[in-house]
């Protein structure tokens, strides 16, 4: 039975972008994102306290909604008590 030409085509088009996306992966896979710079832990908590101080918590429980912010609010408090108990 002979090959449908449209499906010649999409496994060509298959192939290209499996190279491409492996010749990318091979350039670019142990490249680090350029946000991934490491924030000291004192300016994070620096940060968050004035954040927690301001109107902040509010504005961003109605953009990213309630959980959102205590996730962060639970995230940080936990990382200020373990700074307390190492310090």
């Amino acid at each position: 039975m002979q090959e449908n030409p449209m499906d010649r085509v999409i496994r060509g088009a298959r192939e290209r972008s499996d190279r491409l996306s492996k010749k990318i992966d091979e350039r670019y896979g142990k490249t680090r994102p350029f946000d991934s710079v490491r924030v000291p832990t004192e300016q994070m908590l620096y940060d968050y306290e004035q954040w927690f101080n301001s109107e902040q918590p509010l504005q961003d429980a109605q953009r990213y909604g309630f959980d959102a912010v205590q996730k962060f609010y639970e995230t940080m408090e936990a990382l200020k008590q373990r700074r307390m108990k190492n310090a």
